[in-house]
């Protein structure tokens, strides 16, 4: 029988039974959360269906060409945002509120798409503050503080990750946690021929999306700074260590797939598999209350 139809995935030695055992149950908070990650869907695409995601903060600018170069009938001489290198910024929502149009209809759908935008981001910052009066009071509160302590991991990212994932101890290693995110190769051989295809993308996309977003800070070389050096605090010694010894690590790694030639995207997911792994290890440090 071929390999290839007895494990398509790279780091899954479980047998199914034990794989759909160990699915976290979803949560009233997970539920939250992912409220809180469609808010701006039917405005703007999943990112994480996009291979070169922007990395600038709100909606993604590629997904809206109307708000960033409206149209050819425009009054305006500048009918192409070029002031800075960033979309949805206060320099581009300045340029956007000069825009004006020949045409009354033109005008309204334009109007209404930055209205739509703008209640997307107010029910989104409303969940942000729901979420920070509902975290200390969850049984997953210890793991998020624990989590943060890794670099990239702000409290969204945090919470996410432990709503999404649950429990990391019912990973028996982290290459399973991998494998259950995603962020493996997959595998198709036949016989004694191996091959590597891409990641897999399996399993939970917003716990493998915000590890993604995550991952982008280890383009710096490694520091605490003032975030996170409060965010330390009062965290027990074994989870710094891990902490730190991830930073120290995926910082130089990320230098060294760089300096190698690797596209970014790879890097990035390298980076971001790398992190799930000593989350992992924080997981298993610190326990639910």
């Amino acid at each position: 029988m071929k390999r290839a139809c007895q494990r398509q995935i790279v780091g899954l030695p479980l047998p199914v039974s034990r794989w759909i055992s160990i699915v976290p149950t979803l949560s009233a908070l997970s539920r939250t959360i992912r409220v809180r990650h469609t808010c701006f869907c039917g405005l703007f695409p999943d990112p994480t269906t996009t291979a070169n995601r922007s990395r600038s903060p709100g909606p993604s600018p590629t997904s809206t060409p109307f708000l960033i170069q409206p149209d050819s009938h425009s009054r305006e001489p500048d009918g192409l945002y070029t002031a800075g290198r960033d979309h949805w910024t206060q320099a581009h929502r300045r340029w956007l509120a000069r825009q004006s149009f020949e045409h009354a209809a033109q005008q309204i759908v334009f109007q209404e798409g930055l209205d739509a935008i703008e209640d997307a981001k107010r029910r989104r910052r409303r969940l942000d503050e729901q979420l920070a009066s509902l975290v200390p009071s969850w049984s997953m509160a210890p793991v998020v503080e624990a989590y943060q302590a890794m670099r990239g991991a702000s409290f969204l990212v945090a919470v996410t990750f432990a709503a999404e994932i649950g429990d990391v101890r019912r990973f028996d290693t982290p290459r399973q946690l991998m494998a259950f995110l995603g962020l493996v190769p997959g595998e198709r051989s036949t016989g004694e021929t191996v091959r590597r295809t891409s990641l897999t993308l399996a399993g939970n996309r917003r716990a493998r999306r915000v590890l993604v977003e995550a991952a982008w800070t280890y383009r710096f070389p490694a520091r605490v700074s003032e975030a996170l050096r409060a965010r330390l605090e009062n965290l027990p010694k074994a989870v710094r260590d891990i902490a730190w010894k991830a930073q120290v690590r995926l910082c130089a790694r990320y230098r060294r797939l760089s300096a190698a030639g690797k596209k970014l995207p790879v890097v990035v997911a390298a980076i971001a598999r790398e992190m799930a792994a000593f989350l992992w290890a924080i997981g298993r440090t610190v326990a639910p209350s």
